[in-house]
């Protein structure tokens, strides 16, 4: 018979009138069966959706797929619909993608949300129990929202689903009516599956497309089954898990595993979000345990060395108490991975930006494009409740775009022929408006480029919502004139790579030195070479040069593979993102031979003691290094000192590039407080030195960053020094453990003859119960550095000046001590 296809309105009544919406886009019904592929009666509710998500519900029936000589199943099979629910692209998708407009995102859709091909199931004292019915459905009128529920055992699960801006929101509120507590949780287990408007199909069934792309911040893409389980890492569990067309196209579906900014309230600090506790990635027949011979609900099983193909994964909540009579809600978010959004609230705002402008040796692309806001004027639903609603009258937009290199250098990023703030007239309840910004990027910066939207409605307030973009490089290089000196890296193949044809400069105008790590000095450099830095000292007349590079550069063709590995020796290191994208440093691997002889992450890498848990690049424009941890993106065009801390080599591998590649793992702060101690010349500032206060030693090794070798024309270093994982090393940032008196060993050498001083800023920073001295170890006079602004000397060249910073605890709490 032919399907039914509605959105039902109220709790009876289920046979309401037939939606045209899923038969006129991509769908998994060319599975179906040659021949009554679907049951009598068979009821699906949806797609509930707005313009860019939404779901579909399982009343009643079953689908057969297969048979016959479709794409899909040789053998047919049939599914069950009653409490599935089932997840597709809404009418509009992302404005930057071709065809993902409609496009189901889990196997089944819109039709169809079969089997545990997209499926829940409550736990019940360890008892796992797949939903197989929607008892009390209806489609409430306060928004796009629906409900239902099952009572199973003594638990009642009451699930309630909404779309609003790119999400959907999935909400599970258990309650226990009997005498006696019990453990409850939620599962939730899909097939990712997608098929895009010309018809490809990804990570389907039988036959039916390869396996879709996934992507995990802080880590490689799996290629083995995985089990990611919060307690056992919480500092490297991820935000999200996003599985999507391949590599260069984010059209897919993000599973979001707890708290994100995406979900955060005005306060940007809470979210309703539940923490999920873990979450299983493999197969279809070991991890969501679909079988074409008979399905084995939530199989929840992994084979930890064996490669898999089609994915599917289960999220897990955590396990919860439940008292007598008591009651607790999980939950959920399930969006799209190219979308950057504000959910809570009387409103829910979407921006749809390119996540990458591409350069393949030439111009970038798309150059100049469009930046289209999403504004959605829907609230959560409320069953309990009859929901009325008012229109969004003069929603203002703005969009700016914020500078980088902590605010000192604008980003390239500008509007084209456009205004910064529109307006956006008037958007009836449950309906969504938008508006678009024409952009354009000058080329002159490269790696995740900020931009700024703000949504202001008279109604219901502001949000705001920060985003990057993804910028490649073109080839090109600025240096800075002498006496700055430009720590750079090269990712473009040439013709010929001798640093004068590249660069196509004179010879007398320019100098260009590699770090030999056995000399520990610099070399002269003849050509780049990918995946390692460069200093070049530029002499010429222009200040600064914003040179062109010549010799034929293109792109590299190890992209979506992965560049050539390096090489890394104990001690100092330079090296360079071998790409003309950004990548985040949590997805490096290594393998350090005296560790455990196996690849790591970066993390993995920090903890077993093979690299320091930092790179520094230098900003040539203020003559200074900049320290970056495991959270941030590693540029293109720049040079990276990495310190391999272990005695034996580390073969470090750069990841593979992918448009979803950011970092999104929230991270710790485990420093208390810091002492920032500056040096200055007449010519020269070095301002990167701390005391760093930790609780515990453990935290030591993680927030220690060594001093990196001076650039080849600085005449000014500050540093602390301290013991190392290599012995007492330079350091720009020493740790100070506990409450107790500490003294810190802190050195000033100059090059060249002249006044230094020596200033102490954010001294407020410092637990007042600190009495600070600084001791000049020449003269032995100590100098109260609360009372004391700054310590001035003059230095001889080639001079060395020792001083250590002493912090005194337990003195009575007054400014002044």
């Amino acid at each position: 018979m032919k399907k039914q296809l509605f959105l039902a309105l109220g709790l009876v009544g289920l046979t309401g009138g037939l939606a045209s919406l899923a038969d006129a886009q991509a769908s998994w019904a060319v599975c179906n069966a040659p021949t009554s592929p679907y049951s009598t009666p068979f009821v699906v509710a949806g797609p509930i959706a707005n313009p860019l998500i939404g779901f579909a519900v399982g009343i009643t029936g079953s689908v057969t797929y297969g048979g016959g000589p479709g794409p899909c199943f040789a053998t047919a099979v049939s599914r069950e619909v009653p409490g599935r629910f089932g997840l597709v692209t809404g009418p509009s998708g992302s404005r930057q993608l071709a065809d993902d407009n409609n496009m189901p995102l889990t196997f089944g859709m819109p039709e169809a949300p079969a089997g545990c091909w997209s499926q829940l199931a409550v736990v019940i004292d360890g008892t796992v129990t797949p939903i197989t019915s929607a008892g009390g459905f209806f489609a409430g009128n306060g928004g796009r929202y629906t409900y239902y529920e099952i009572t199973q055992d003594s638990i009642r699960v009451k699930i309630q689903l909404d779309t609003r801006g790119d999400a959907v929101r999935a909400q599970y509120d258990l309650s226990n009516s009997d005498t006696d507590p019990h453990t409850v949780s939620m599962w939730y287990t899909a097939v990712p599956s997608f098929i895009t408007g010309g018809g490809e199909r990804v990570n389907g069934g039988e036959g039916s497309g390869g396996r879709c792309f996934i992507s995990i911040p802080g880590r490689p893409e799996p290629q083995t089954e995985q089990r990611i389980v919060r307690t056992l890492d919480p500092g490297r569990f991820p935000t999200h898990v996003d599985f999507t067309l391949d590599q260069a196209r984010p059209a897919g579906l993000r599973v979001e595993l707890g708290k994100t900014p995406n979900n955060l309230d005005s306060s940007g600090v809470n979210s309703d979000a539940t923490d999920i506790e873990e979450i299983v990635i493999g197969g279809f027949s070991t991890v969501n345990g679909w079988n074409a011979a008979g399905d084995s609900p939530f199989a929840d099983g992994i084979i930890a060395d064996r490669p898999f193909g089609l994915a599917s994964f289960i999220t897990k909540m955590p396990t919860r108490t439940l008292a007598a009579n008591g009651s607790t809600r999980f939950v959920q978010y399930l969006r799209l991975p190219w979308a950057r959004t504000s959910l809570p609230g009387g409103y829910a705002a979407t921006v749809d930006a390119p996540l990458v402008l591409n350069s393949n040796g030439g111009a970038l692309n798309p150059n100049p494009f469009r930046v289209r806001v999403w504004v959605d004027n829907v609230a959560l639903g409320n069953p309990s409740v009859p929901q009325t609603g008012v229109p969004m009258n003069n929603t203002a937009v703005t969009i700016t775009f914020p500078k980088i290199n902590n605010n000192t250098t604008p980003s390239g990023l500008a509007l084209s022929a456009d205004v910064p703030q529109k307006t956006i007239n008037s958007i009836a309840w449950k309906s969504t408006g938008f508006t678009e910004f024409n952009v354009s990027s000058d080329g002159s910066q490269g790696g995740d480029l900020p931009y700024r939207i703000v949504v202001d409605s008279p109604t219901f307030g502001k949000k705001t919502i920060d985003g990057t973009i993804k910028v490649s490089v073109t080839p090109r290089l600025t240096l800075q004139k002498s006496p700055k000196a430009n720590l750079v890296a090269v990712p473009w193949v040439f013709a010929d790579s001798a640093w004068f044809k590249v660069l196509n400069i004179p010879t007398s105008v320019f100098q260009a030195f590699d770090w030999d790590n056995t000399q520990a000095g610099y070399v002269n450099s003849t050509s780049p070479e990918r995946g390692k830095g460069h200093w070049i000292v530029y002499t010429g007349a222009s200040n600064p040069l914003v040179q062109t590079l010549a010799s034929s550069p293109t792109q590299p063709i190890d992209l979506f593979t992965g560049a050539p590995q390096i090489q890394l020796r104990p001690g100092w290191n330079l090296i360079g993102n071998p790409y003309n994208y950004s990548f985040p440093l949590r997805q490096v691997q290594g393998v350090s031979q005296g560790g455990s002889g196996t690849s790591q992450d970066w993390l993995g890498l920090v903890a077993e003691g093979a690299v320091a848990n930092f790179l520094a690049y230098w900003d040539s424009v203020n003559s200074r290094y900049v320290y970056v941890s495991a959270e941030a993106s590693v540029l293109p065009n720049l040079g990276y000192w990495i310190f391999v801390t272990s005695a034996q080599n580390v073969t470090l591998q750069f990841p593979p590039v992918n448009s979803l590649g950011v970092a999104s793992v929230q991270p710790g702060n485990d420093v208390n407080w810091k002492l920032q101690v500056v040096g200055r010349t007449q010519t020269e500032i070095d301002d990167q030195n701390f005391i760093a206060n930790v609780s515990t030693p453990n935290a030591t090794t993680r927030n220690q960053i060594m001093e990196p070798p001076a650039a080849p024309v600085t005449s000014l270093q500050v540093y602390f020094t301290g013991q190392t994982l290599r012995g007492i090393l330079p350091l720009a940032q020493t740790i100070g453990i506990g409450n107790g008196t500490q003294e810190f060993p802190l050195v000033a050498r100059t090059l060249k003859a002249g006044t230094v001083t020596l200033t102490w800023p954010g001294m407020d920073s410092v637990p007042s119960n600190y009495r600070v001295m600084l001791v000049d170890n020449a003269t032995g006079r100590q100098y109260n550095m609360r009372q004391q602004q700054n310590f001035i000397f003059a230095a001889g060249a080639n001079s060395t000046r020792n001083f250590t910073v002493r912090l005194i605890s337990n003195v009575e709490a007054a400014r002044g001590n």
